[in-house]
Parts: C-alpha cells; structure tokens; sequence
C-alpha cells in the first residue's frame, strides 16, 4: 500500500492540491490484489524504472506527476484475450476515480499515457517513457527474474481460461512482434542503452525454449 499512499498521493496532491481519497486507494488495491504478474509488484517495478529516467529526462513536473498516476492505473483492469479493451477500461477507471480531484487537462493527459501502452503508438516525451518504463522488465538481467515474469503471466491466462497451446502461440507472436519493431523495442535513450541488448536476447532465448517445448 505504501506505493499507493505516498507515490500517488502525492502526484495527486502536487498536480491539483487535491487529497486523493482513501477509498480510491482501496479500490486500486483490491483490483491489483491476486494476480501473478499484473498486480502492484509490477507496478513499482515499473515506477521504479520510471523514476531512474526521471533524472536524466527533460520532462516537467506535471509530466512525471501525470506519469506516475498513469503507471498505477494503466493495468487496473486485465484481461489477456482482449489487451486494448482492458487498456481502454482502466483509462476509463482512473477518470472514474480521479474527476473530482484532478482538472479535465490533466484527466485527458494521464488518460493518454495510459492508452500508449496499447491502444495508440507513443509520440511525444511522456508516453515514450510511459511505454519504456511497462517494458522494462524485458530487459531484466537475471534470467531467473525474466522466466518468473513470463511464467506469471501464463498463469493468469490459464486462470483466464486461455489454454496453453493458445498462448504459447500468442506469446511468441508477441515476442517476435517485438524483436521485428521498425526501430528498437524501447523508445527512449535511457531505457534502449540499459535494456535493449539483454531484452533481444531474453525474447530470444524464451522464443527458443518455447518452440521447443522446453519453457
């Protein structure tokens, strides 16, 4: 909960003046609570890497404070089989939740970031890190760390009801999608000179050992 009550809190407060409401920070809480990969480890995973660009980016303080309450929110709602429809519901979440504390602009702005890390290519300075930032773990260079991400997320497809042959295929679908990207799988300087080389050859090796049968 200390993510939720100090990080968010005070991108809320520092953006609006506004307190953020203890029901709200509930809500959050029990929506992340009992998945395997998509739940708040992942999300202070994500923050964290977020917060190491912080130092070195150009972005304004409204930036990273709409950054930081787009990374808590942009996986609020899950559903494997259906990616844009899930990103899209948890846009729709945190305006729910958040249109008596934060102004229209700043509304629209995190609603942005949270719709580039699926249904809209990221364009400027904010949603490049935003998309960097959920990717990060790719790049991880522990491969016992990498197979654990990778293995949690196929549990919550079989607790989806998606069986193993279909995401085996989605996955590597997925992965090869990434590797064939016109440019590199991270957008920002920071994230591809630290995560680039490790993320291709992680996406590799799971490629490999799940063609094989071997994952």
């Amino acid at each position: 909960m200390s993510i939720l009550k100090a990080d968010l809190a005070n991108a809320v407060y520092h953006l609006s003046g506004n307190k953020i409401h203890d029901d709200t920070i509930d809500f959050i809480h029990d929506m992340y609570e009992g998945r395997d990969y998509h739940n708040l480890d992942h999300v202070e995973y994500a923050l964290n890497e977020m917060y190491h660009h912080f130092d070195e980016s150009g972005l304004s303080d409204a930036e990273k404070c709409e950054l930081i309450i787009a990374i808590v929110f942009h996986d609020l709602y899950q559903d494997l089989l259906n990616p844009i429809t899930a990103v899209i519901e948890s846009a729709d979440l945190m305006e729910e939740c958040l249109c008596d504390v934060l102004s229209v602009s700043d509304i629209k702005n995190v609603k942005a970031l949270i719709f580039s890390t699926g249904v809209k290519t990221p364009t400027d300075d904010a949603e490049l890190v935003m998309h960097d930032s959920d990717y990060a773990i790719l790049g991880n260079e522990s491969w016992n760390e990498y197979h654990a991400y990778s293995k949690a997320i196929e549990k919550e497809a079989t607790e989806q009801n998606i069986n193993s042959e279909h995401f085996n295929i989605v996955r590597i679908k997925f992965l090869l999608d990434l590797l064939e990207k016109p440019n590199t799988i991270f957008c920002t300087s920071y994230f591809g000179k630290n995560y680039e080389w490790q993320a291709r050859k992680n996406i590799l090796r799971e490629i490999g050992l799940r063609k094989s049968g071997e994952f």
